[in-house]
C-alpha cells in the first residue's frame, strides 16, 4: 500500500500504481519484500524517507545483488513522497 493510502491522505490512483509496481518488481528480484510497511517506524522505509538510499540499499545488498540501473528505478518507483513522483 502506497504511503498516502496508509495515512489515509488523499492519493493519485496512478502514483500509488507506481509505488504498487515498485513493490512487486523488487520482490520479483528479489524475493522478498523492499519494506515492512510504508511508515516511519520501518526502519528500510525511513531511509527512503530521508533520502539515505545507500543504507537502505545496502542492508538489502547482503541477501541479493542489485544494480545500479535497477537501484535508480526502485528508488523513482518507491519515493515516500507523491508529489516528487516525476512518473505521471
Amino acid at each position: 500500500m502506497a504511503p498516502e493510502m496508509l495515512t489515509r491522505q488523499g492519493y493519485n490512483g496512478a502514483v500509488a500504481d507506481v509505488w504498487a509496481c515498485g513493490v512487486i518488481l523488487f520482490i520479483t528480484l528479489a524475493g522478498f519484500p523492499p519494506l515492512q510497511k510504508p511508515d516511519a517506524s520501518d526502519w528500510w522505509f525511513n531511509k527512503l524517507k530521508q533520502g539515505k538510499h545507500h543504507l537502505f540499499w545496502a542492508a538489502h545488498s547482503r541477501e541479493r545483488f542489485f544494480s545500479e540501473d535497477f537501484k535508480d528505478l526502485i528508488n523513482k518507483m518507491l519515493s515516500p513522497d507523491p508529489a516528487n513522483s516525476n512518473w505521471i
